[in-house]
């Protein structure tokens, strides 16, 4: 009985901090654009981060500070999608990374909480034209 108790209350702190926004469609975004990021937490001095994921998985790039507030929670913003020191050439699957503190402990998983949102592509490409072309036969 203890140990549900003891694996209910590590666990509800998780559930309620998540990212809404990226969703888990592995959406493409494209760099300039504008994206809303939505989340939930409870924390009030908390950190988000663009993480850049390996192709082939298993490691992650640190990337910039998004988003730094000791006056939390705040539950969205808006983010103008730029890679910063990033290389798209390296991979273009990206994350946020939420983590509690300030930026001076990014990378650091073992202080405070932390939690990630879904993948996300970024492209540099311009949105596809939406003009179709029509062509004649004569028969």
């Amino acid at each position: 009985m203890l140990f549900l108790a003891v694996l209910l209350f590590t666990t509800v702190p998780l559930v309620s901090s998540q990212f809404l926004n990226p969703s888990q469609r592995r959406e493409l975004w494209r760099i300039g654009e504008t994206r809303k990021i939505q989340y939930n937490t409870k924390l009030e001095n908390y950190t988000i981060a663009l993480w850049q994921q390996a192709i082939a998985g298993g490691s992650a790039t640190l990337g910039p500070i998004i988003v730094e507030t000791t006056t939390g929670p705040k539950r969205e913003f808006g983010w103008k999608v730029d890679l910063e020191e990033l290389d798209l050439g390296a991979s273009n699957i990206f994350f946020f990374w939420l983590f509690e503190g300030d930026k001076s402990i990014q990378g650091q998983v073992k202080k405070g909480q932390a939690f990630s949102s879904a993948f996300f592509n970024i492209t540099d490409e311009p949105e596809p034209s939406s003009s179709s072309s029509i062509k004649s036969s004569t028969t």
